[in-house]
């Protein structure tokens, strides 16, 4: 009798171990990884905005990305103007390029390379043709005009083309500042010097 107590008994305790233990390794693991879950989320969702402005931004689509696009899509066009600018909260390339009379304006989100908008019109093609193989980077022009300029100033968007038979980057800045006057600066867009306007 005793010994059929003591086999039950046994019994009792390895089924009981056997059921309690692969469920107490479960649960420690889904408290432990649903506060660093929580935490990774948290950190996605906050926007890191340290610095205002876009000279520290880095775009999928760079520029010669949207070059590459815009010629992909149109064919070998001369281009003559890109700027980069927001609308509605999107960052965009505007690519303007002729060929044989015809001017092509596209604009190419910044971040998925889609073509946002275009438009064809008639044109003497009477431009000054962007030379890419010579062209400093946006990145360098933005970061020559912060040199030029007071502590507390950021870049908010910059356009490439012919200016007084230059091609130059206009840079445009604004001030953290706010008591500070925004404007431009213009960058010869081969040397990387400023340019007095």
């Amino acid at each position: 009798m005793k010994k059929r107590i003591m086999i039950a008994l046994m019994s009792s305790t390895l089924i009981l171990g056997a059921c309690q233990s692969p469920n107490d390794p479960d649960e420690s693991e889904d408290t432990t990884e649903q506060p660093a879950n929580e935490n990774s989320t948290n950190e996605e969702e906050q926007p890191t905005t340290d610095n205002k402005g876009i000279q520290d931004a880095d775009f999928d689509i760079s520029l010669e990305d949207a070059v590459k696009i815009f010629h992909d899509e149109y064919g070998e066009m001369d281009v003559y103007a890109v700027e980069l600018t927001t609308e509605e909260g999107v960052y965009q390339y505007e690519i303007k390029g002729y060929k044989e009379g015809t001017e092509q304006k596209s604009h190419i989100d910044a971040d998925s390379g889609d073509i946002l908008e275009d438009k064809e019109k008639d044109d003497d093609g009477n431009h000054m043709n962007i030379d890419f193989n010579k062209l400093i980077s946006p990145k360098e022009a933005m970061d020559n005009a912060l040199q030029e300029l007071e502590d507390g100033a950021f870049i908010t968007s910059w356009e490439l083309g012919e200016e007084n038979g230059e091609m130059v980057y206009e840079v445009e800045y604004d001030f953290e500042d706010s008591g500070k006057d925004d404007g431009d600066l213009n960058i010869e867009a081969y040397s990387g010097d400023t340019l007095e306007k």
